[in-house]
């Protein structure tokens, strides 16, 4: 199954997926992501959204397939 990034104004599944895979698998992320919530409240110990990161991953695979989410993933995960 290959999804297309091209498709800045939607929000494919298969980029949310991955996104999900990505905040689960980077340590850097650790806790610091808003997963329920589109907006960090000030008093929030988070730092970024998962919509924030389904976007940055967006840009970062801007025209490129995915065939493969875990191989995508350390991709995505090495540029952290």
């Amino acid at each position: 199954m290959q999804a297309h990034l091209t498709q800045v104004g939607q929000m494919p599944i298969e980029m949310a997926k991955l996104a999900r895979f990505v905040v689960m698998k980077c340590s850097a992320f650790g806790n610091l992501v808003e997963k329920e919530k589109t907006n960090v409240s000030p008093r929030s110990r988070k730092l970024f959204t998962l919509s924030g990161i389904y976007h940055a991953l967006l840009a970062l695979f801007e025209g490129r397939e995915i065939t493969k989410h875990e191989e995508v993933a350390e991709e995505a995960v090495a540029e952290v």
